[in-house]
């Protein structure tokens, strides 16, 4: 496979130095990216279901939400804010989590390498700096060999400006947030250079309790045209953040006592909230790229992009157990009680540490284009990335004590069992993780007249392999056995899909397509061990989707349906101290989609949806391993999930958007949201038994929430204005159930749950020079 990927790459190479080189027409930085990330300028052509969303309706709803929740407005989209922590939020297309969907940003993919997750806090500057969001739902139009089932999310951030310009922002909102902004565009010059910076910074109390926050945002984009054929463009960007957090979910009946905002989670040292066990987290992961855009001529052209990004940092966790003991009545982390108690003896009963999540990942990924004639166009290239991921637990807080003893299972093998151990010195695991990918890629799509076809072929090399000093390092194991063998995956993906324009104002299309995909790395070893749960193979995917659109001068309706079945599904599922390997499970889902948007009046447009799906797991799972924190295997399960709702998303949504153009410069929104059909995600320990598989999972009760928008624009010459934003969300400070899980009597007394936000605002203004 990967002397077939080599020649392959070198192939596309020759290809391109071989062409003959002529004078192009200019080409402006943003067309280049936003072809290079696969952002399709017209949706209603192409084979597929594809939403947009532009920078003026991100910065008119971004406010002080989460940056996902831009995207609620979308067909079969949920967003959450899930704990409530800065950045903690997540979303769901189709009833598929961001583990299935694949986040690119200028064309790089970013989702998490060790488990497909998307950590947002990671990306908090998004709202700041994105020029446009394409969703692509389903298997998407993308190139790359992403195997992502539940859609693609394109992300392209501005560019370079062939104009000077710069912009001061101030921003305030409930729970003491405030935000403050610059950016500036010094324009491109006489040698072709030009350059774009940004740099922002937010902070505030957070709606929950003990959720403060401080995030510093900056974007840099340098680029330089060379020449009419070819073009640089180095982009940084990155979010330097802590946030404190609520990590677990609530009993209603705690809710009901204590309010919505309560967080367990937390506690307050000398008058500050300091999170506990899970519940802070500090992240800085920059990004840094750099693109060559080559027209090598009128038929062919060569987009090539270098990235990587060395990411620090992790969350805090707890040493000990004893923490429990010390809460306050309401039940709240009583720091000051365990350190007044700590300070008088030696050893620390618990103390905090950091789970560091730290990385290195570098790529390249190469896109050739030819086109044959004006009707067929050749993409094939290369994705290649490596990753290297460092793990370890290291004391950062003994909490009033002079040193802290573990447990003698939680001694790494390189130290000495019962040793002082202080600030600094390393506990329970110390591994790296190395995750390396070379994927080719190839596609050949037909558009001419009233036809637009496509097919995509996908091929990678995943390869596995973990060292472990932690449990390996010495005191009877040899030096070999901490590094284990590699483990190699070959998943392939096949797409194919046709949009047929019957009349100038009507169209149909059809996709469907098959792929494999590796496991993740996370579910593929049991809990932090070398140990291997089974032997997975790679997931398998089948899906098929079609669709019906007409539209107008002042309207647009499309009408979609899809079905997709998963195979062989491989995931873990935690529960307080105890995982599970799930390997081998099935799920179908199927729905349907309607979107529209209507125009009456010049100034008024209003649009919306309506999504109604069927997601369901459909088969059992036999010998599940249940695992502690330690990877130590405590019991064989099967578990009885046939039958059951997928949760973590509604299952029916309605979506109704209105702008109105009030006069030149003044602007108001609004946004109305449903969702109903919302069950609880199950867990391991309520279907063990053969009576559960009887009792699906906890429907949650229906809810909407209603949002508020508007700009005043205060023009003062001709370059000079003055922007003014204000926000309310959730304008009936509607009490609702955001995420939950299922129960032990799968009802509602026994569910954990989050409660969404109630009512919060922003006001801002920005000035433009």
């Amino acid at each position: 496979m990967r002397k077939i990927v080599l020649c392959l790459f070198i192939a596309t190479l020759s290809l391109s130095a071989m062409a003959q080189k002529k004078d192009t027409i200019k080409t402006e930085t943003l067309k280049e990216v936003t072809i290079f990330a696969s952002i399709k300028e017209s949706p209603n052509e192409e084979p597929a279901a594809l939403s947009t969303v532009d920078a003026q309706s991100i910065e008119k709803r971004i406010s002080n939400q989460e940056f996902p929740e831009v995207l609620k407005n979308t067909p079969s989209a949920y967003a959450t804010k899930q704990g409530g922590g800065f950045g903690d939020s997540r979303i769901t297309l189709r009833g598929f989590g961001t583990e299935n969907i694949a986040l690119l940003i200028n064309g790089i993919p970013v989702n998490g390498a060790e488990n497909g997750k998307v950590y947002w806090s990671n990306w908090a500057g998004l709202g700041d700096v994105t020029r446009i969001i394409q969703v692509q739902r389903g298997i998407g139009l993308s190139k790359l060999g992403l195997y992502s089932v539940g859609g693609t999310i394109n992300i392209v951030t501005r560019p370079t400006s062939t104009e000077p310009y710069a912009n001061i922002y101030f921003g305030v909102g409930n729970d003491n947030y405030n935000k403050m902004m610059i950016s500036f565009s010094s324009g491109e010059n006489s040698k072709g250079w030009a350059t774009n910076f940004m740099l922002s910074k937010a902070e505030g109390d957070g709606f929950v309790r003990g959720t403060n926050f401080q995030v510093w945002n900056y974007l840099l984009n340098v680029s330089k045209k060379i020449n009419n054929n070819h073009m640089l463009l180095f982009t940084a960007f990155g979010a330097n953040q802590w946030h404190n957090m609520r990590n677990n979910k609530q009993t209603i009946a705690t809710y009901d006592k204590y309010g919505i905002r309560y967080n367990a989670d937390f506690g307050y040292l000398n008058g500050e909230p300091m999170g506990g066990n899970n519940s802070y987290n500090e992240y800085h992961k920059p990004q840094i790229s750099l693109s060559h855009f080559w027209t090598i001529n009128e038929k062919s052209s060569l987009k090539t992009v270098l990235y990587g990004s060395i990411a620090q940092g992790g969350g805090r966790t707890l040493l000990g157990n004893y923490l429990d003991a010390y809460k306050t009545p309401e039940g709240l982390i009583d720091y000051n009680s365990l350190m007044y108690e700590q300070m008088n003896n030696d050893t620390a009963k618990s103390a905090y540490g950091m789970s560091t999540n730290s990385h290195n990942w570098f790529g390249l990924i190469s896109t050739y284009s030819y086109n044959f004639s004006d009707a067929l166009t050749l993409t094939a290239g290369v994705d290649a990335r490596y990753y290297k991921g460092l793990h370890y637990k290291e004391i950062t807080d003994l909490l009033g004590g002079k040193f802290f003893l573990p447990k003698a299972s939680n001694y790494l093998a390189y130290q000495t069992p019962g040793s002082h151990l202080r600030v600094g010195d390393r506990t329970e695991y110390d591994y790296i993780s190395y995750i390396n990918q070379i994927g080719v890629f190839a596609q050949l799509q037909y558009k001419v007249g009233r036809h637009n076809a496509f097919v995509s072929l996908t091929g990678s090399d995943y390869m596995f392999q973990r060292k472990d000093m932690g449990k390996y390092g010495q005191y009877g194991f040899s030096v070999d056995s901490m590094v284990t063998k590699v483990s190699t995956f070959f998943p392939i993906g096949i797409k194919a899909g046709y949009n047929f324009d019957i009349t100038e104002h009507q169209r149909v299309f059809v996709n469907g397509g098959y792929v494999t995909r590796a496991p993740n790395f996370d579910s593929y070893y049991v809990n932090r061990t070398n140990n291997m749960v089974k032997e997975p193979t790679n997931e398998k995917i089948t899906t098929v989707e079609a669709g019906y659109g007409i539209f107008g001068r002042n309207f647009n309706i499309q009408l979609n349906a899809y079905y997709t079945i998963w195979k062989d599904k491989c995931f873990t599922k935690f529960s307080g101290t105890t995982g599970a390997s799930i390997l081998g499970i099935n799920a179908l889902h199927k729905g349907v989609e309607l979107e529209f948007s209507y125009k009456p009046i010049d100034v008024l447009t209003l649009s919306g949806n309506v999504s109604i799906g069927e997601w369901q797991w459909t088969n059992n799972v036999e010998d599940a391993h249940v695992f502690d924190n330690n990877g130590t295997i405590l019991s064989t399960v099967n578990i009885y999930s046939r039958g059951l709702h997928v949760g973590g998303a509604p299952q029916s949504s309605l979506s109704i958007s209105a702008d109105w153009q009030v006069f030149k410069n003044l602007s108001i929104g609004a946004d109305f949201n449903y969702y109903d059909r919302y069950y609880a995600d199950f867990y391991v320990d309520g279907r063990t038994t053969e009576a559960d598989k009887d009792n699906d999972s906890w429907r949650m009760p229906s809810f909407y929430t209603i949002d508020l928008n508007a700009n005043y624009e205060f023009k003062l010459t001709d370059k000079t204005s003055i922007d003014v934003f204000g926000n309310v969300n959730n304008l009936l400070n509607e009490k609702y159930i955001a995420d939950a899980q299922d129960g032990a009597k799968h009802d509602e007394a026994t569910a954990k749950v989050f409660y969404g936000y109630g009512t919060t605002w922003t006001v801002g203004v920005r000035f433009n020079f």
